[in-house]
């Protein structure tokens, strides 16, 4: 199915979720803030104007409704997350 995709991320990265003619929403892993949440930031940008915002997440949630699709948490650890995010 070629609308679902793979990541492996580590504190810090980006991956584009969505691009659009001039949009692009991306995710960053944040690391986790405590032992039983972790955080994304979502990044939306539009030409040269851009916004951002933290979600906080429960380790023991594995699926996040998110631009049209959804992430499933595959692997969660503090420096790294894979992920696979699938368009509806």
């Amino acid at each position: 199915m070629s609308g679902i995709k793979e990541y492996d991320l580590k504190i810090g990265e980006t991956a584009p979720i969505k691009k659009g003619f001039m949009t692009t929403i991306s995710i960053v892993y944040a690391g986790m803030p405590g032992p039983d949440v972790f955080s994304l930031a979502v990044t939306t940008s539009y030409g040269q104007v851009g916004t951002a915002y933290n979600i906080y997440i429960p380790r023991q949630q594995s699926r996040v409704d998110i631009a049209g699709g959804y992430l499933e948490i595959l692997r969660l650890q503090p420096e790294s997350i894979l992920l696979r995010f699938t368009k509806n």
